[in-house]
Order: structure tokens, then C-alpha cells, then sequence
């Protein structure tokens, strides 16, 4: 290839002309030759001499004399390389599709959506060299060897860069996954375990309410209190135990606490005018003030497991003063902090008189479910 073919060549593939340093790289590297030398090579090959004293550079030596010179003599014609522009014309529409991928894999990478758009039309310019494919030095076959100082550098605006996978990250860009999404019940447990140790501290401490807590301690102690209770049942031969006798008590021992709970709300709001104290903090400050008969119930349940009666009874009677201590100090915080002007005594008795008639109605109702499935178990409530 002479050289001003080269420069055409050039010209057609890159959009713009060679400089002196890019020709001078491409001279070295073979890429054409002078005119002096192709002058040279064409009078010597129309020489009359035999085809094996032809020069060995020359790839067309197998030829005979009249059949190089022909294609020496037709290698100038330049209009062989005036469609090379229109290629990429034709060849862009097929690329466009291209940055679709990484777009739809970018949130993974936080890759920005617009580097793939910006590459691949730039891309369509490397299919242009299967033209050139017989030429041994042609210009296809530059990527494919080894990079060359200075010539083959990406001139400024131009990146001559294959279009990455689907979820590959682009170059320049760190590669990192995304964090994973904390678990809400993992959360909940570790709150609800921050709550016990804070509460058996300081079990009078006023926070920010929070209602999970205080029902996740009344589900807890009911439930560890009812699997007492029926494994006490149990051990008596005449008492009628099964799935029923286990829902019933499940049922009793909800409802009891439920109703000591509820009954300090309706004093403390009702009677005693405190409109601080709202149903939602009822549920965080009445299990706080109760945290005790959560590791008591435990006991209790170890207790009826090994069948130590004693133990169980005593343990059982504890879980229940501790709950009506919640209940009164939880009356004489809204004496403390009633806006009703009347004598603290009197408040007081009528707060015992509520007290009093709620729990009677809860006993009685308590009685009358368990007595269907053990008398023993009944006398507790």
C-alpha cells in the first residue's frame, strides 16, 4: 500500500486526517510505503525476469511478471475506498440496541445509564476493516496485535471500546453490591430485647412508648404461663386434658392480664383524669412495671415440667402480686397527677372500688372456663 492510500484510508476510518507522528508510526510499523519504493517495485517487477527471481517482500511473488504489475497497477485506485464512510451509516442502527442491557442491569452497579449510549455509537467504526481482510498489513488487524506506543492511542472524543455485558460495570467504576436489607423481625427482637434488660434495670424509667414491646411481654408470659398450667392438669388422671382444655387456658390467662392492664388505664384515665396517660403508653409502662413475671413464669414452667407442685403454686401466687403492684403503682401515679381538686383519700377509695369490681367479674369468669378442665387449676383464679 503507498502511502497516499494509507492517508485515504485513514481519513475514511477515523474522520479526520493523519498527523506527522501517526504517519511516521504507521511507516515504521509497515503499514505502507513510499512512492519511490512502489515506483521501484513496479519497474522491477515489469522486468522480464522468471517468477522465482521476483523479490521475496512482495506478498504477489507466486504471480507472473504480467500478473503483478496488473495488481500493483490497480492497488492506486482510491474509489475502492470512497463506501468505506457510508458503512457505518448502514452498520449504527444494528448497535443502537445495545446500551439496553446495561440500563436495565444498572441499578445493581449504580452504573449511570447514559455511559452505554455514549460508547456504542463509537464502536460502529471497527466492522469498516473486512474490506482489507486479504491485505496482509491491513488496518483490521490492529487490535488484535500488540498496542504500539503513541499510534493506536484513542485521539480525544473517540473511544474505540467494546460494549460491556449485561451487569459487567463499566471501566473507571468500582464494582460493589448492594447492601443487604436489614430483617424487620431481626430488628424487632433486638429492640425487644434492649426494652428487657432496660426494664429490669430500671423498670419505672419514662421513655418513648412503644406498644410492640409491652404486647410482645404479655404474649410471651401468657403463653409460658399457659404451658404451666396445662402441664399441671396433666398430671392429674381424671382431668379432662386435651387441645380444648389448652385453648381455654390459653384464652384464661390472656384475658387475666389483658384485664390488669386494662383496668390501670381505666383509673388512671377515667377516674383519676390523667389525659397523659393514653392506651398505647398503658401497654409500655404497665409491662415494664410487670417485666418481673416474665422470668418468673419461666421458673413456673420448669417447676410444672419436674412436677414440684409446692414450687408452683408459690411461684404462681408471686407472678400475680406482681401484677397488681404494677396496678397500684400505676394508680398512685395519677394521684400524683390528677387535675380533679378533690382529697387524694377519697380518690383512692374510689380507684379501690373499680379495682375491686373489675377483678371480681375477671375471677368469676376465670373460675367458670377452667372448671371444665380442672378444679385444681380453677382454685388459682
Amino acid at each position: 500500500m503507498i502511502k497516499q492510500d494509507w492517508l485515504d484510508y485513514f481519513e475514511a476510518v477515523n474522520g479526520r486526517s493523519a498527523t506527522e507522528a501517526e504517519i511516521a508510526q504507521a511507516l515504521a510499523a509497515g503499514e505502507f510505503q513510499e512512492e519511490q519504493v512502489a515506483q521501484e517495485a513496479s519497474q522491477f517487477v515489469g522486468a522480464p525476469v522468471a517468477p522465482d527471481q521476483v523479490n521475496a517482500g512482495f506478498v504477489a511473488a507466486p504471480a507472473a511478471p504480467e500478473e503483478v504489475t496488473s495488481q500493483f497497477a490497480a492497488a492506486p485506485e482510491a474509489p475502492q475506498f470512497a463506501a468505506a464512510p457510508a458503512a457505518p451509516v448502514q452498520e449504527a442502527p444494528q448497535y443502537t440496541a445495545a446500551p439496553e442491557a446495561p440500563v436495565q442491569e444498572a441499578p445493581q452497579f449504580n452504573v449511570a445509564p447514559e455511559a452505554p449510549a455514549q460508547e456504542a455509537p463509537q464502536f460502529n467504526a471497527a466492522p469498516e476493516a473486512p474490506a482489507f481482510g486479504a491485505q496482509p498489513n491491513s488496518f483490521q488487524q490492529a487490535p488484535q496485535q500488540q498496542p504500539q506506543p503513541g499510534f493506536g492511542q484513542p485521539a480525544p472524543g473517540q473511544v474505540f471500546q467494546q460494549a460491556p455485558y449485561p451487569g459487567q460495570p463499566q471501566p473507571g467504576q468500582a464494582y460493589y453490591a448492594q447492601p443487604a436489607q436489614p430483617n424487620a423481625f431481626g430488628q424487632a427482637m433486638k429492640g425487644f430485647w434492649s426494652w428487657i434488660v432496660s426494664a429490669l434495670a430500671r423498670p419505672t424509667v419514662e421513655n418513648q412508648p412503644r406498644v410492640l414491646n409491652g404486647i410482645l411481654h404479655y404474649v410471651l408470659t401468657a403463653f409460658i404461663l399457659s404451658l404451666s398450667l396445662f402441664f399441671v392438669a396433666s398430671a392429674f388422671p381424671y382431668a379432662q386434658v386435651g387441645f380444648t382444655a389448652y385453648l381455654l387456658i390459653v384464652i384464661v390467662t390472656f384475658f387475666t392480664i389483658y384485664a390488669t392492664q386494662l383496668t390501670g388505664f381505666l383509673v388512671r384515665h377515667l377516674v383519676l383524669q390523667d389525659k397523659e396517660y393514653t392506651y398505647k403508653r398503658s401497654f409500655d409502662e404497665f409491662a415494664r412495671l410487670s417485666i418481673y413475671a416474665l422470668p418468673a413464669s419461666l421458673i413456673v414452667l420448669i417447676f410444672s415440667l419436674v412436677k414440684y407442685f409446692e414450687g408452683f403454686s408459690f411461684l404462681r401466687s408471686l407472678i400475680f402480686v406482681l401484677y397488681f403492684l404494677g396496678l397500684l403503682y400505676t394508680v398512685y401515679q395519677g394521684l400524683n397527677r390528677t387535675k380533679i381538686k378533690a382529697d387524694k383519700f377519697l380518690l383512692l377509695l374510689a380507684s379501690t372500688a373499680v379495682i375491686l369490681v373489675i377483678f371480681t367479674i375477671v375471677g368469676i369468669v376465670d373460675r367458670r372456663i377452667l372448671e371444665q378442665v380442672s378444679v385444681y387449676i380453677a382454685s388459682f383464679f
